[in-house]
C-alpha cells in the first residue's frame, strides 16, 4: 500500500512541474498551414533543470504504475507476458507523459530516449521493490469458533422433552400434550429453551446444520450451539499490520435428547 503513496506523491509534482514547464517555456513559432510548434525555453539551464523533476514524475507515476502491474505476474512470470506488460505499460506512460506532462516541451532526441532509459529503470526498482514487499506479506484462512453457547431444551420440534419417559403418543402443542407418530423435519427445527432468566424463548435451527445425540441420564436435554466463522487474515511483517477479513459465518447445533424421543423415526 505505501507504494501508492509515493504514486500520488508523484503525481502532485507533476502537476507542480507542468505548472513549471508551462512558465518557462514558450512557443516561438506557429506555422499555420500544419499547426507545428517550436518550444524555447527561458535558457538552457532552465531546460537542462527541468529535466530533473520529469524524471521524478516518470520514475514515481509511471514507473511504480507499471510495475504494480506486472507484480501481479508474480515473482517468476512468463518472459513473454513480462516483455508484453513493460511495452505495452510503457507505451501507455509516455503516451500520457506526452500529453499531460508536456514532454513534446523537449524538442531534442537525446532528451526523449533520457526519459524513456529513467522509465525502464524505474520499473526495474519499483517491481523488484515491490515483490520483495510483497513476499514478506503473509495470508492465512482458518476456520475459527467465534462462539459456543448451550440452551437447555422444554420442546424439540414441538416435542416435550423434559422428564419424556416411556412410549410418546397421543397429540403435541406447545407447552401440552406429549407427542405422536413421526418427527417431522422441514429445513429448519422449532425449539423452545428456558434462558437465564428462567423464561422459555422460542428459537429455529437449520436441519441442515443439526445434530441429535442422545442425552446423558444426568443430564437435562440441551441444544449446543457452535458458532464458527472462516477468516482471511493478512500478515504485513514489513509494517507489522494485521488485517482479518469475514469471509463466511455459520452456526452447528447439537440437540442433546432423551433416548425415548430419539427412538422414533424422523421424517
Amino acid at each position: 500500500m505505501k507504494f501508492w503513496y509515493y504514486w500520488f506523491v508523484g503525481i502532485a509534482i507533476t502537476i507542480i512541474t507542468r505548472i513549471g514547464i508551462n512558465l518557462l517555456s514558450y512557443d516561438s513559432d506557429i506555422r499555420a498551414y500544419d499547426h507545428d510548434h517550436d518550444y524555447e525555453w527561458k535558457s538552457n539551464d532552465v531546460e537542462f533543470l527541468m529535466h530533473i523533476p520529469v524524471f521524478i514524475c516518470i520514475s514515481l507515476v509511471g514507473g511504480i504504475a507499471v510495475a504494480k502491474c506486472l507484480s501481479t505476474l508474480g515473482s517468476n512470470p512468463n518472459i513473454w507476458d513480462y516483455i508484453f506488460a513493460l511495452v505495452l505499460g510503457g507505451i501507455i506512460t509516455y503516451m500520457v507523459g506526452w500529453l499531460i506532462l508536456g514532454l513534446y516541451h523537449f524538442e531534442r532526441l537525446v532528451s526523449q530516449i533520457c526519459f524513456v532509459v529513467v522509465f525502464i529503470i524505474s520499473v526495474l526498482f519499483w517491481t523488484i521493490s515491490i515483490n520483495n514487499y510483497n513476499k514478506n506479506i503473509e495470508t492465512t484462512t482458518e476456520i475459527v469458533t467465534t462462539s459456543t453457547e448451550e440452551r437447555e431444551l422444554l420442546y424439540f420440534n414441538n416435542i416435550p422433552v423434559q422428564n419424556v419417559s416411556g412410549h410418546i403418543e397421543g397429540s403435541s402443542t406447545i407447552f401440552a400434550g406429549s407427542v405422536s407418530g413421526n418427527i417431522k423435519t422441514t429445513d429448519e427445527i422449532p425449539y423452545w429453551y428456558i434462558d437465564k432468566e428462567g423464561n422459555g424463548k422460542y428459537d429455529k435451527a437449520q436441519a441442515t446444520s443439526s445434530t441429535l445425540n442422545i442425552a446423558s441420564e444426568n443430564d437435562s436435554p440441551y441444544v449446543k450451539i457452535t458458532s464458527y466463522s472462516k477468516q482471511k487474515k493478512t500478515i504485513d511483517h514489513n509494517t507489522g499490520e494485521e488485517l482479518v477479513e469475514v469471509l463466511t459465518t455459520w452456526k452447528e447445533y447439537i440437540f442433546y435428547l432423551p433416548e425415548e424421543v430419539m427412538q422414533y423415526p424422523i421424517n
